[in-house]
């Protein structure tokens, strides 16, 4: 079950609030959209790899992805550690033919499917800690 406009729900999306440079309509329209639903100051809003998290970064109640699948792979225990209990994640852009390797790799790391969404030849997986 995925919780539905929770208060509390931090995000983590791929633009940057506080990096002027790479203020772009992607960050504006995210920005719109949370400050239009009242939770602007319960967002994070990011652009890069994993390595733009800090040790102090999280937990987080929502962990939303939308990159390559061997990047989910290689972060799933980064991802898991991350999560806040009761947290839930949605990790999208994975092709089909690495859909069972994306999966052991989110099992084998902690994280629990609880669903999986197919959309042509992209697989979506939906889930939480276990």
């Amino acid at each position: 079950h995925v919780p539905q406009g929770h208060e509390s729900v931090r995000t983590l999306v791929p633009t940057a609030e506080d990096t002027p440079e790479l203020r772009d309509p992607l960050h504006t329209a995210l920005t719109d959209l949370a400050r239009d639903n009242g939770i602007k100051g319960l967002c994070t809003f990011r652009q890069g790899g994993f390595e733009v998290l800090t040790a102090d970064d999280g937990p987080f109640e929502v962990v939303l992805a939308n990159i390559y699948s061997d990047v989910i792979q290689a972060e799933a225990g980064n991802l898991e550690r991350r999560l806040a209990p009761g947290g839930w994640f949605a990790f999208s852009g994975c092709p089909l033919h690495h859909a069972n390797t994306t999966r052991v790799a989110l099992v084998e790391a902690g994280l629990s499917i609880e669903e999986e969404r197919l959309l042509g030849r992209w697989m979506t997986f939906v889930g939480g800690a276990q």
